[in-house]
Formats: C-alpha cells, structure tokens, sequence
C-alpha cells in the first residue's frame, strides 16, 4: 500500500472516532455529561485553586460549578478543533492548495457542529441545541486549523532554505 494511501486510511479513521466521540457527548443526557465535566473539572480545581482540597463540601462544589461552563466550552473547541486539523491534513494528501484545504476543513467542521447541536436538541431531554456553541466550535476548528496551517508553512518555508543553501 502506498504510504500517502495509507496516511489517508488513517487520517479518514481518526475523523470517524473524532466524530463518534462527539456523538457520543452529545448523546449524553444533560445529567451525565455534567458528570463526564465534573470527572475532569474536579482534577483541574485541586490544580488552580489554592487548597482546594481542605475547603468545605459546599465551596468545593461552588468552585466546580464555577468552572463548568469554561471547561465545557473548551471542551467543545478541542474536539472540533481536532477535526478541523484532520479534515485540513487530509485535503493536505491530495496536494490541495493550503487556503482552500482551510476553507473546506471549516466548511466541514461547521455542518458538523451544526448537525451535532441539532441532534442534542432533538435526542435529549435537558440538551439544547445552540448557535453559540456552533461559533464556538468553529472557533475552536479556526485556530487548529491556523495552527497546523502556520507548521505546514514553516515546515515549507525551512525546506526552501534548505534546497537554496544546498
């Protein structure tokens, strides 16, 4: 099998499992994904705040209700963030030009977030599907794909150098 073949079945399978874990939050009732944040919020507070663990029930639980919101948010940003950067190397593999490997990474990342708010407002009781959320998924997948972008021209850009002082 050819190598960039190869790159391609792989980078085709971790969009599918990027998608099939964001269904599956979304699948989630509104009770057990705030378990799944709490899961992670609670790690993160004994890191940020200062004696997180000798402070009362009730504060603590303050504190993590606090931090659910950001943490969620960035949650979202990171898992389409993701596939916004596999979605963009994928379009990469077949010699695209970078800005429209961009264009369709958001354009793909945008029906997704979409589709994903519509199914939590439909699925689940306690859900609700919001354009917010879509913006901020896409932001997430805009600054991935920026990243990566930004890498993929440095990388060029080094190459370049290399081929001239050569």
């Amino acid at each position: 099998m050819k190598k960039i073949t190869l790159l391609r079945c792989i980078l085709g399978i971790l969009i599918l499992l990027n998608l099939w874990m964001i269904c599956g939050f979304s699948s989630q009732s509104a009770e057990d994904s705030g378990k799944t944040s709490e899961k992670v919020i609670r790690p993160v507070a004994q890191v940020i705040v200062k004696d997180f663990e000798s402070k009362p029930q009730q504060e603590q639980e303050n504190i993590i209700s606090s931090l659910q919101l950001p943490v969620r948010k960035l949650a979202h940003m990171t898992e389409f963030g993701m596939l916004g950067i596999l979605i963009l190397l994928l379009l990469r593999t077949w010699k695209l030009p970078l800005l429209h490997c961009g264009l369709w990474s958001m354009l793909a990342v945008l029906i997704c977030a979409s589709a994903d708010e519509l199914h939590q407002f439909l699925a689940k009781e306690g859900r609700s599907g919001r354009f917010t959320d879509v913006l901020i998924d896409c932001a997430g997948a805009l600054i991935g794909c920026l990243a990566v972008s930004g890498i993929l021209m440095l990388v060029k850009y080094i190459q370049k150098r290399k081929q001239k002082s050569a």
